[in-house]
């Protein structure tokens, strides 16, 4: 059982192809990286609204969301994940691919 999400965090689009997300944004997607991979979706699922609004995170967070809920729909079971590549950018979009999956 496996929950994958590969997808633009912080998605302020501005002109430019080598453009990053702002520091601030930057700092916001690796937490939620680095919380993602420590199996914290209840800490996440409380940040979401905030990252959300702060980062300009995809599609108001709604993938990001359906990513949270996918995981918290497992039950109440220890989860672990790995970040797989470097994050990237396009455009002022971040970028992360991340597998969380139950831990055995």
């Amino acid at each position: 059982m496996k929950s994958v999400s590969s997808t633009a965090l912080s998605h302020e689009l501005v002109r430019g192809p080598a453009t990053w997300p702002t520091d601030e944004r930057r700092a916001m997607d690796q937490r939620f990286v680095e919380c993602a991979c420590a199996g914290d979706i209840a800490e996440l699922k409380a940040w979401l609204p905030e990252f959300a609004r702060a980062g300009a995170v995809e599609m108001g967070g709604r993938v990001a969301a359906t990513f949270l809920g996918s995981l918290d729909a497992l039950g109440d079971i220890s989860l672990a994940g790995r970040q797989y590549g470097a994050y990237g950018q396009s455009s002022g979009s971040g970028n992360v691919s991340v597998a969380v999956t139950p831990v055995t």
